[in-house]
């Protein structure tokens, strides 16, 4: 049984910067919508282990608040994965 702690919560974080992303442009969603949805769920949660096992454990140094970390985190690996160059 799922419960809502930490991991589920970057894990939830994680997909919801993918569907950010998605609105973002026309060409950000055909490229992203071009990746099955079973492999953006396995990266999901990849991500989310990685983001626990980096991240977490240095609280006390992240650049910004829980939000902006895990949102940036999220956004770098789902456009490197798609690639898809940030644009500055």
């Amino acid at each position: 049984m799922l419960e809502y702690n930490e991991q589920t919560e970057n894990l939830m974080e994680i997909a919801m910067m993918l569907e950010q992303l998605k609105g973002e442009s026309e060409y950000l969603f055909e490229v992203l919508t071009d990746i099955d949805s079973i492999t953006w769920k396995q990266k999901f949660v990849d991500w989310a282990n990685e983001f626990t096992e980096t991240y977490e454990p240095n609280k006390d140094v992240w650049p910004g608040n829980y939000l902006e970390v895990i949102e940036g985190f999220a956004r770098e690996k789902i456009l490197e994965f798609a690639g898809v160059e940030e644009k500055e």
